[in-house]
């Protein structure tokens, strides 16, 4: 008796773990790819000296719409609960009325790139001929970089002066939550909230001065504001 027992109990377990098995070659590696449109203080700010990346007392980005591309990798663990990990890449430039305010020697302006890493769970509304609808939230870090601002200036005499704003990386506590549909397990379109916390804007600033075959340079830190992001993302996916 105590080895039926047992043998049922192994069946049972077997039967689960290939149920998973299964679901998770269905749900298993998708990419994705959208758009990036911020909201809140990262979208806000009309002026240089309103945003952050200038002004130590404001958590402005003016950051203007972007995209975002990504991969995820999921995986079943109930009938209709699955857990996953993502990465993904964001990228939003300023807004064109701050670009228009910066140095006119300017030749490179600052953009801005968050890269997400997190782990959730998506779970499974219900399903309409072949189509999946779902939900799902995740929590994670947040890797922030700011590309440099570099302005360059030659005049008549061939003297230069060269300035570069370098960013640091920073970090930061990440989540999202989104809902979404697959359709026949392969495409899928999901609307989602990103929230990318608060963190500090600080550098180095670079100034170069080029005199004929001379040159100086001078390094000093600087530190701006503290830069809140959050976006609104719209994308495709793709399900392998």
């Amino acid at each position: 008796q105590r080895m039926k027992t047992i043998n049922r109990l192994f069946a049972t377990i077997v039967l689960i773990v290939g149920t998973n098995i299964v679901a998770s070659a269905q749900n298993g590696l998708s990419i994705h790819a959208g758009n990036s449109f911020p909201i809140g203080a990262f979208s806000q700010g009309k002026a240089v000296g309103d945003i952050a990346l200038n002004n130590s007392n404001s958590s402005y980005g003016g950051a203007a719409f972007g995209f975002n591309a990504g991969a995820k990798f999921q995986l079943s663990i109930l009938s209709d609960l699955s857990a996953f990990v993502s990465a993904d890449f964001f990228y939003n430039g300023l807004k064109k009325e701050l670009k228009e305010g910066f140095y006119d020697d300017s030749k490179s302006l600052p953009s801005y790139m968050n890269m997400p890493v997190m782990a959730g769970v998506n779970y499974t509304l219900f399903e309409i001929l072949g189509t999946t609808f779902w939900a799902e939230a995740g929590i994670g870090i947040n890797f922030r970089n700011i590309t440099n601002n570099v302005s360059l200036n030659f005049d008549a005499n061939t003297i230069g002066v060269s300035t570069k704003d370098a960013y640091d990386l920073t970090c930061s506590l990440a989540c999202k939550a989104g809902i979404g549909a697959t359709l026949a397990s392969k495409l899928s379109l999901g609307l989602h909230y990103y929230g990318f916390g608060t963190s500090n804007i600080s550098g180095e600033t670079t100034s170069t001065l080029n005199v004929g075959s001379l040159t100086s340079e001078m390094k000093d830190s600087f530190t701006g504001g503290k830069l809140k992001a959050a976006m609104i993302v719209m994308r495709l996916g793709y399900h392998f």
